[in-house]
């Protein structure tokens, strides 16, 4: 297993490569999961893309097998985003094509506003720029806020309880909803806390227009994070901006429809060369 060690904490990552030796690199991939999830979310797509860019995922700080922050660390957009850019830089990566999930994909959106020569393209997965007001209580359910519940049930619980928010309930299996809450529960519940504590007063909109990369933006049709009101209001707001909708799907379409959003991805990518 291969680790960069920011500051405190170790950051785990894996590298796929399967081009052709003999031809000139393209840009690598760069892949970020969201809320409490791991690098095992994008299972499925590195066996499509690995053989046409190298393909880099990370566990962002306290997920998956990247270690966990000391409790007094506070999760931000910009936390993850300096954490990226140091993880490329260990890596010696100067430019990505950046493809991220959800919380992932505002990450993502935050880095190329921030470095915006770092960034050759973007792939938004479930990406919402900003959180339905209706889904603060549905996350907190019947405590006092989504950080209480996740304190109080654990995350796996919380996952389990909120998981047609994460996944299309009709086209994922009992398994795959299992192994998803199992992926968030290795996140500390204090973390979670906090990091889904920030959800609610995230609002990328009026930075929008300051993304200057080709854009790709999948989501689902039927998913009550990412709606399709919001999609296209984002696709509106950004220059040069594509946006497929996955009809019938829900959220999490990187997941249950992992192999179509990975040939779009490569249909899309191709593209930029």
């Amino acid at each position: 297993m291969s680790f960069i060690g920011i500051g405190d904490c170790n950051i785990f990552y894996d590298r796929a490569d399967f081009t052709e030796p003999w031809l000139d690199k393209k840009d690598t991939i760069i892949m970020h999961h969201g809320l409490c999830r791991s690098s095992e979310v994008w299972f499925a797509w590195v066996p499509i893309l690995s053989p046409y860019f190298p393909v880099v995922r990370i566990d962002a700080r306290g997920c998956g097998r990247s270690s966990r922050p000391e409790q007094d660390f506070e999760p931000s957009v910009e936390s993850f985003t300096r954490d990226l850019a140091q993880i490329l830089d260990a890596l010696d990566i100067r430019k990505v094509h950046f493809i991220g999930e959800s919380f992932g994909g505002i990450v993502g959106l935050n880095f190329t506003r921030e470095y915006p020569e770092r960034v050759k393209s973007l792939i938004l997965c479930n990406t919402p720029c900003k959180l339905p007001e209706s889904l603060s209580g549905k996350y907190a359910m019947n405590f006092k806020d989504s950080a209480a519940a996740m304190l109080s049930l654990g995350v796996q619980q919380w996952c389990l309880r909120t998981i047609g928010y994460r996944l299309d309930e009709e086209a994922a299996t009992e398994e795959m909803k299992q192994w998803y809450a199992r992926e968030m529960a290795r996140t500390p519940s204090w973390f979670a806390a906090k990091w889904v504590s920030l959800l609610p007063g995230i609002d990328f909109t009026p930075m929008l227009s300051e993304i200057g990369c080709p854009t790709l933006l999948l989501a689902g049709e039927k998913s009550a994070i990412s709606t399709q009101e919001q999609q296209q209001m984002m696709k509106s707001s950004i220059t040069h901006c594509e946006l497929v909708v996955l009809p019938s799907v829900g959220h999490g379409v990187n997941v249950v429809a992992a192999k179509q959003c990975a040939q779009e991805s490569l249909r899309f990518l191709a593209a930029q060369y």
